[in-house]
């Protein structure tokens, strides 16, 4: 009867009712052996069994719906006083409550199966994304304790305990007792919980074998989560009892909420709400909760967790770096200058600090020498805001920037977009990367970098000689620093270089409508903002000759026929 039912399941639904596992057993034992030819007797006359006989999704169900209704009859009076009790002087915010409170009276998730698909194509079976993940003890934790103790006391309780975390020493018997009930509670594995959900709805079938594939794809990043929670939990509560608080438990708890984040429907900004907003706000918790966690800190420990980031990621790490250097390229551009702005902030970081203290300070300690992989990108929150470098005119891609409002979603559509060019083609090896999991792909990205010995961009060109552990690192997700170095600079200058073909096709451009309308005043015109470009741009001179002048010109003087 309960085959295929983990002891974690039965433990928490034993829990939750106050009774033993046996006798959560032996009940639903008596109750299957009492009611089966009942229910036959019943039900069975019209061909229908009247029981269920996968007990595994059946349990969850049953755990999670009653967990949801005791907890809402538990809690619900509290909500709906709180929201009473807004004064109406304070404008919308009630207005602001009661949404919120009608969003959390309807208990359906919003796209649960394509968000799965998400994390399964985009997170699933990734070692670099769970180590990565498994430095936010260090980015938020780290910062948020500094405010009680200092940064000292907070880095040596943190130190102190990963040793627990990792199971390398044991808990004082309080500390244990406060962790136990931490974890029936869902406090510090709140995974297990979204687990019993995915596996009360099954939104991937119902095959054994491939819901147990499916656990273990995302296992590294659950144990990352768990781990996250263990280690600030046992650094929060020993930080409390040192500072002599009064409920070390309370406070550990909420240094788990404010560093770790609520993964909860009622913590969703309004645009994240509904099928199409839940699925735009896929992975961008974790950079809201950094951003939010930064505005509540103090001076001194927002100026720590900056130097943490900085350290991580270097200054384009910051949050929206990116999304600034995009506006300020795209004003630059728009007033007819040739800037770029990354290569202007590491030229000037290489030529005031060098290039190893100037290459940490832009891009974070993966920049020194030695060191074999990149995290900048992973570590950094440079990109907040979808879509900034639309407008620039050195960006020719304008679909990446479109689809950097889809988020993951939109990277998984283009996925299939070229599965199916892939398909018209006839080229089966190209439909099964486009399709497969982004851990899959890296995996063959290492595997072809180790037999050609040589990293291969998008067209399959030849960028730069790697070795055997470039190739590895490369397999588990991370970008080879020599390759995201050589990436940069190519960047760079094709940023320059599409920025300067776009000016002068347009320069072109209005030089022959000027010829073919017979307006001299236009022509001039365009002369002179081909003198104001190379002025303003020495480094970037345009050379436009009056061959590709008349040679526009003819090509607009043609009919379509003749065309």
């Amino acid at each position: 009867l309960f085959q295929g039912v983990s002891p974690d399941t039965l433990q928490i639904f034993a829990q939750s009712i106050g009774a033993s596992q046996s006798q959560v057993m032996q009940s639903y034992i008596k109750l299957a052996a009492n009611n089966r030819s009942v229910l036959k007797r019943m039900l069975q006359r019209k061909e229908i069994a009247g029981f269920q006989t996968d007990i595994q999704r059946t349990l969850a169900q049953f755990i999670t719906s009653n967990a949801r209704a005791a907890a809402k009859n538990y809690h619900w009076g509290e909500v709906l006083k709180a929201t009473n009790d807004i004064p109406k002087e304070l404008g919308d915010v009630k207005d602001e409550a009661v949404r919120l409170k009608e969003y959390m009276e309807t208990a359906k998730e919003e796209a649960g199966a394509l968000r799965g698909l998400l994390f399964i194509q985009f997170l699933g079976g990734s070692v670099a994304s769970a180590i990565t993940n498994a430095t936010q003890p260090m980015m938020m934790t780290f910062p948020w304790l500094a405010q009680f103790g200092g940064a000292t006391k907070a880095a040596a309780q943190l130190t102190r305990a990963s040793k627990i975390a990792l199971g390398g020493t044991s808990m004082e018997p309080a500390l244990k007792a406060a962790m136990d009930r931490a974890t029936k509670e869902g406090i510090v594995a709140p995974h297990e919980v979204a687990g019993l959900y995915a596996e009360s709805i099954r939104n991937f079938g119902s095959n054994m074998a491939v819901r147990r594939g499916l656990k273990i794809w995302g296992s590294m990043f659950s144990l990352a989560e768990g781990f996250n929670r263990r280690i600030t939990f046992v650094a929060a509560y020993r930080t409390a009892v040192e500072q002599n608080m009064a409920d070390p438990y309370e406070f550990a708890t909420r240094a788990i909420a404010e560093t770790q984040g609520v993964y909860n429907r009622g913590n969703r900004p309004n645009w994240a709400r509904g099928a199409v907003g839940a699925t735009l706000f896929t992975f961008k918790q974790y950079s809201v909760a950094y951003v939010e966690m930064l505005n509540r800190l103090p001076a001194k420990q927002k100026a720590v967790a900056l130097a943490v980031l900085v350290l991580a990621s270097g200054l384009q790490g910051l949050p929206g770096a990116d999304d600034l250097e995009d506006v300020i390229d795209t004003i630059a551009e728009s007033l007819g200058y040739s800037f770029n702005s990354k290569k202007q902030l590491r030229e000037w970081a290489a030529r005031t600090l060098g290039d190893t203290a100037g290459g940490l300070l832009t891009h974070g300690f993966s920049a020194l020498p030695g060191v074999p992989i990149d995290v900048q990108a992973r570590l950094g929150l440079g990109n907040l805001i979808p879509g900034t470098a639309l407008l620039k005119r050195s960006e020719t891609d304008k679909s990446r920037d479109v689809m950097e409002f889809f988020g993951p979603a939109g990277s998984q559509a283009q996925s299939f977009v070229d599965a199916f060019s892939a398909a018209q083609e006839g080229n089966t090896a190209e439909i099964f990367k486009a399709g497969v999991p982004l851990a899959i792909k890296n995996a063959l990205k290492g595997l072809d970098m180790e037999q050609s010995g040589f990293y291969k961009d998008m067209k399959g060109r030849r960028v730069i000689d790697v070795d055997t552990y470039d190739a590895l690192m490369k397999g588990i997700g991370f970008q080879p620093q020599k390759v995201a170095k050589q990436t940069r600079v190519v960047q760079d200058m094709q940023q320059d270089i599409n920025l300067a073909k776009d000016v002068e096709a347009s320069l072109v451009e209005r030089m022959a409508r000027g010829i073919v309308e017979h307006d001299p005043e236009a022509l001039q015109k365009a002369r002179v903002e081909l003198f104001l470009w190379n002025q303003r741009n020495p480094e970037a001179r345009i050379g436009i000759k009056p061959s590709q002048v008349q040679q526009r010109v003819k090509q607009m003087n043609m009919t379509r026929e003749r065309s």
